[in-house]
């Protein structure tokens, strides 16, 4: 058979369905490929440096961690016995260089993503540090000087993002961003706030969350898609949740916005999604139940319909994760 007979093959198969361009993409990348029952199926061998790759990870993060929690207390024991000098030296100097040390190690050591490590230390220790700076400098810190200071924290870390592609850094990006949010909402209207506000910033925050990380998937910041969407899903319901009784059009709404997120945790596959979605339908049924039931029928009887619905809720995640999910 020579070339043009197996392209004119390839060409039939793609036709007929029994070959998607998919298939071609991973036999060109040198992915094994073949059929079981008609269907095309993807063989994907476990590959024992990938598997080192992520325990290493795992242990650069474990090992950040307990360098952090290391920093904490020797700062708790002896930091009243520093002078001014020694404490910005501590917290910013120690910040800047975890910083630089990831900076330059995401650009020369790129693939053992030890640099993960010290983008973990620089991301923690920087507000700590420039908090700490203004303290000592005599500035009084307030909501004003606090969306400067993560304002200023979140250019630095998306112009880092421009520099390296660790989803570290962009995740630092957006919590920067969220903190500078809301002191900038809290200097603007001051004492005009009323309580209900954080409700709503969470629904806002936690829509912007769940963009975002559908907008990550498949990208290389697809390692923080999990927590993006498990955080966006809990403050976005349980924002609507707290405002249930604020206004009627919050207890008309909040059951579509329990099924809406559930739809979206079908759409984009993760689990993260739904459990959050299960959880607020479990809340949703316990609250109604409890409020409504609880004195006409009895609380034990109310307790044992909350038990079956719990059960069918149970029963309806395991159904959409087996369906939609495998």
């Amino acid at each position: 058979m020579d070339k043009q007979q197996i392209l004119d093959l390839i060409k039939t198969k793609l036709a007929s369905g029994e070959l998607t361009q998919q298939d071609l993409k991973n036999l060109s990348s040198g992915t094994p490929v073949h059929s079981q029952a008609g269907v095309a199926v993807i063989s994907r061998p476990i590959s024992p440096e990938g598997a080192h790759v992520n325990i290493s990870k795992m242990l650069y993060y474990i090992g950040g961690l307990i360098v952090l929690i290391g920093v904490g207390v020797f700062v708790s024991q002896f930091w009243d016995d520093f002078g001014s000098e020694i404490r910005v030296l501590i917290s910013l100097g120690g910040a800047v260089i975890a910083y630089g040390t990831g900076l330059v190690l995401s650009k020369t050591d790129e693939k053992s993503e030890i640099a993960s490590a010290f983008h973990l230390l620089g991301g923690v220790l920087f507000p700590f540090g420039a908090i700490t700076l203004l303290y000592e400098m005599g500035i009084e810190a307030e909501w004003g000087t606090y969306a400067l200071l993560f304002g200023a924290l979140t250019f630095l870390y998306v112009m880092t993002m421009l520099i390296v592609t660790y989803p570290l850094v962009t995740f630092f990006a957006i919590a920067n961003a969220t903190a500078a949010l809301f002191a900038l909402t809290q200097f603007v209207f001051q004492d005009n706030i009323i309580f209900d506000f954080y409700y709503y910033f969470a629904i806002v925050m936690g829509a912007s969350y769940l963009y975002l990380g559908t907008q990550f998937i498949g990208t290389r910041n697809e390692q923080i898609c999990r927590l993006l969407l498990l955080i966006g899903s809990a403050w976005f319901l349980g924002g609507a949740f707290m405002l249930y009784d604020s206004l009627i059009g919050w207890a008309l709404l909040y059951p579509f916005l329990i099924a809406g997120t559930m739809a979206l945790s079908i759409y984009v596959k993760r689990m993260s999604v739904l459990l959050m979605s299960t959880v607020a339908i479990m809340s949703y049924v316990a609250y109604i139940t409890g409020k409504y039931f609880a004195d006409s029928v009895g609380w034990p009887l109310a307790l044992i319909v909350i038990g079956f619905l719990f059960i069918a809720t149970g029963y309806f995640s395991y159904y959409l994760h087996q369906k939609y999910f495998k």
